[in-house]
C-alpha cells in the first residue's frame, strides 16, 4: 500500500529568489515545491495548480517533480518553477505513472493533497498602465480588454502632437500579465503592457510602413570544412537559407538577433523530401501577434554526411562534427554578421535543431558556449548520444536558456524527460532557464516540430527580451478628446453621459474614469481633481 507521508517541506514551497526573466515585464519569482512520498516503480509525483506554470488545471500538463534523496520517510520529490509576481495560485500534488506515452491520459493521476494556496510577492511597481495606440486610417475606434473585468470597452483618442496616432488606456491595474484585447474581430494576447496596432499587427516600436510577413533570402557560402551542397548565383558551397522577418527592408537602422537552424532543407516551404516545419509562416505569425522578437532565421542545408556532422560519436563523426562546428562559428557566422543586421552577441544568438539536428546543437553549443545564449533542442535522439552526461554534468552555461521537447508517441520522450530532470537537478528553473513540453499524440516528424515550434520560439526569443521603442506620449486620464489636457471640454462630454451604464445609449467609455462600466460621481470626481491637468 502506497504510503502518504505528511511531510510537505515547504507547503507553498521557499521562495527562493526573484528575476527578471526576458520573457516576462513582471519580475518572476522562484517558487520551490515539494513533497515527500514512497513512490512504487513507474510511478512519480506531480504538482497541478490553476496557473499556466503550473498546468492551468490540465492534470495531463501537471508539472513532473524530480526524486531528489531517499529517506526513511520515502522519496524527497522536488522542482522549481518561475512564476509571474503578484500571481495568487493553488496548487495539489498528485501521483502519476510516469511513462509519457501515458501523459495524455486524462485519468492517470491520484491527488495525493487537498489544494494549499500560495501567492508570490507584490511586484515593484506594484500597479501598471495597459496602452494600446493605433494608427488613424486603420479604422478601429475602440478596443476591449479581455482580462480585466467586464471586458473593458474604450475609445480611442487622439495622441497630442501626432496626428497620425491614436491611444486608449485602462490605468493602474495590478502589475500581472500583459495586453488581451481585441480590435475589430481580431483577438490579442501580448506580454507587452504597451503595444502598438497597425493593419492587423503589433508592434514595440513605430514602424515605417505597415509590413506583411518577412521574406526568405538564400546563398551558398564556400567552405573547405564541410561538402558543398548546392549552387547559387554562381557560388557553390554549403547551401543557406535566411528568414528576414517584416520590415527588414524598410527598417533599416534596426538590428537582429539570429536563429541558427540544422537540416536546412526542411525549415521553409516547400520543405525537403521528409516535410517541413514552415518557420517562416510560425515566425510571421507569432511576431504580428506581438510574442516574440523579429528575428532572422538562419536554416543550414544538411549534407550526405548528416549524421556524422551532426553527432561527434557517429563513425567517422569526431572530425566531421568539428569541422561542422568550426563551419558555423567561424565561417558562417561571420559572414552572416557581416551581410545582415544582426546583433552578435551571444544574449542574441541561438542554435535550435531536431532529431540529430538537436545533437549537433548541443554539440556546437558545449563546444563554443560564448557564441550561443539559447538552444532548442526538439525530439533529440539521446540514444545516439552520450552528450547529454555532459548536460547533466553542468557544463552548459547557467545563464543559456535551453527548451527541450519530445512527441509522446515513439518519439524517446522518456529519455528527454530524464535529461530534463538531470538539467533540473543542476540547478535550473522551469519557465526561466529551462522550457519543457511533451506534444500529445505526436511523433517524430516535421508536422509535429512545426506545431511545438510556436512554444520554443517564444521560451527562446519572447518580445519582451527586446526593448521596447515606443516612446510615445503616454495618455492623460480623463482626457476624452485627446488634447493633452483636461480641460471644459473634458467635463462637457463625461456630463453629457453621465449616468449612463455600457450596455446602455449614450455611454462614453472615455469618460469612465473608473473603469466601471458606468458614468457616475466617482468619474467626475476624479476628472475635477485632475481638472486644468497637462500631459
Amino acid at each position: 500500500m502506497i504510503r502518504l507521508t505528511r511531510t510537505i517541506t515547504a507547503l507553498c514551497a521557499a521562495l527562493l529568489s526573484s528575476s527578471v526573466f526576458a520573457g516576462s515585464e513582471v519580475p518572476l519569482q522562484v517558487v520551490r515545491f515539494e513533497h515527500t512520498y514512497t513512490t512504487q516503480t513507474g510511478q512519480s509525483v506531480f504538482v497541478l495548480g490553476g496557473i499556466p506554470e503550473l498546468g492551468g488545471s490540465d492534470v495531463r500538463r501537471s508539472v513532473k517533480l524530480v526524486p531528489i534523496q531517499q529517506s526513511p520517510e520515502g522519496t524527497l520529490w522536488r522542482v522549481d518553477v518561475a512564476i509571474p509576481q503578484g500571481t495568487p495560485y493553488s496548487y495539489r500534488f498528485v501521483l502519476r505513472t510516469d511513462a509519457v506515452s501515458t501523459w495524455r491520459d486524462s485519468t492517470n493521476g491520484t491527488f495525493l493533497t487537498t489544494a494549499t494556496a500560495g501567492t508570490t510577492e507584490t511586484p515593484i511597481p506594484a500597479v501598471r498602465d495597459r496602452i494600446v495606440y493605433s494608427v488613424v486610417g486603420d479604422g478601429a475606434t475602440e478596443t476591449t480588454f479581455v482580462n480585466l473585468p467586464g471586458s473593458l470597452r474604450r475609445a480611442f483618442v487622439p495622441v497630442p502632437g501626432r496626428p497620425d496616432l491614436q491611444v486608449v488606456a485602462v490605468f493602474d491595474r495590478p502589475n500581472g500579465p500583459g495586453l488581451d484585447f481585441r480590435i475589430f474581430a481580431s483577438a490579442f494576447d501580448t506580454p507587452r503592457h504597451v503595444i502598438l496596432h497597425r493593419a492587423g499587427a503589433l508592434f514595440d516600436y513605430l514602424p515605417a510602413s505597415s509590413a506583411g510577413g518577412g521574406t526568405i533570402t538564400e546563398f551558398a557560402l564556400p567552405t573547405t570544412l564541410i561538402p558543398a551542397t548546392r549552387t547559387v548565383n554562381g557560388v557553390t558551397g554549403r547551401g543557406v537559407r535566411v528568414y528576414l522577418p517584416r520590415g527588414y527592408a524598410q527598417e533599416t537602422s534596426r538590428h537582429y538577433p539570429v536563429l541558427y537552424m540544422h537540416d536546412g532543407q526542411n525549415v521553409f516551404a516547400p520543405g525537403g523530401p521528409f516535410g517541413c516545419w514552415y518557420a517562416e509562416s510560425v515566425a510571421d505569425d507569432m511576431i504580428r501577434r506581438g510574442r516574440i522578437r523579429e528575428l532572422l532565421i538562419v536554416a543550414i542545408d544538411n549534407s550526405s554526411n548528416r549524421l556524422a556532422e551532426y553527432n561527434p560519436e557517429w563513425q567517422g563523426g569526431q572530425a566531421a562534427n568539428a569541422n561542422y562546428n568550426r563551419f558555423l562559428v567561424d565561417e558562417l557566422k561571420p559572414y552572416v554578421d557581416a551581410n545582415f543586421r544582426t546583433l552578435p552577441g551571444a544574449a542574441d544568438t541561438g542554435v535550435m535543431g531536431s532529431s540529430f539536428g538537436g545533437v549537433a546543437s548541443i554539440s556546437v553549443m558545449l563546444a563554443y558556449p560564448a557564441f550561443f545564449g539559447c538552444v532548442g533542442l526538439m525530439s533529440t535522439s539521446f540514444s545516439y548520444t552520450t552528450l547529454d552526461d555532459r548536460l547533466a554534468a553542468g557544463e552548459t552555461p547557467t545563464n543559456t536558456r535551453v527548451y527541450l521537447d519530445a512527441g509522446d508517441t515513439s518519439d524517446g520522450g522518456d529519455l528527454t524527460v530524464g535529461v530534463r530532470d538531470a538539467l533540473l537537478r543542476t540547478g535550473r528553473v522551469l519557465e526561466q532557464s529551462i522550457f519543457f513540453q511533451i506534444g500529445f499524440n505526436q511523433q517524430h516528424n516535421e508536422v509535429a516540430w512545426n506545431a511545438r515550434l510556436p512554444q520554443a520560439l517564444e521560451a527562446l526569443y519572447p518580445i519582451t527580451e527586446g526593448a521596447s521603442e515606443l516612446a510615445l506620449p503616454a495618455p492623460l486620464r480623463g482626457d476624452s478628446d485627446g488634447d493633452g489636457c483636461i480641460t471644459l471640454e473634458d467635463l462637457t462630454l463625461l456630463l453629457s453621459a453621465y449616468g449612463t451604464c455600457e450596455a446602455g445609449a449614450g455611454y462614453n467609455p472615455a469618460a469612465d474614469l473608473d473603469e466601471n462600466q458606468c458614468i457616475t460621481l466617482a468619474d467626475l470626481t476624479l476628472l475635477l481633481s485632475a481638472f486644468g491637468d497637462c500631459r
